[in-house]
């Protein structure tokens, strides 16, 4: 840090505090690593991020991928087993506690 810079200026990360960040930032910053577009030094300088946590960013994002390209039409709704509906618990209950009631009028 030079004599010409403020703390106002300096990031919280390097004051000590715990930074959070946004899905749409990581994203962006591994968007640029791997279409090459800064190295990953250069990445952690200008994002004041550690390479480590980049590192990371982008093996989660590898990882969990998978979940994109996944066909959602192809997935069961909860509830139904082998293309029928189970019955629900809910309708046994309530038609368990109507048998012996009587209306008053």
């Amino acid at each position: 840090m030079t004599a010409q810079q403020n703390y106002s200026e300096v990031p919280l990360a390097i004051k000590g505090k715990r930074q959070s960040y946004s899905g749409s930032f990581k994203a962006q910053i591994v968007s640029e690593w791997i279409n090459r577009k800064r190295t990953l030094s250069e990445l952690s300088e200008y994002y004041h991020v550690h390479p480590n946590q980049i590192k990371n960013w982008k093996s989660l994002l590898l990882k969990e991928a998978r979940h994109v390209f996944e066909d959602k039409r192809r997935e069961k709704p909860p509830g139904k087993k082998n293309g029928k509906y189970e019955r629900g618990t809910w309708h046994a209950k309530a038609s368990g506690n109507m048998a012996g009631t009587t209306i008053p009028s």
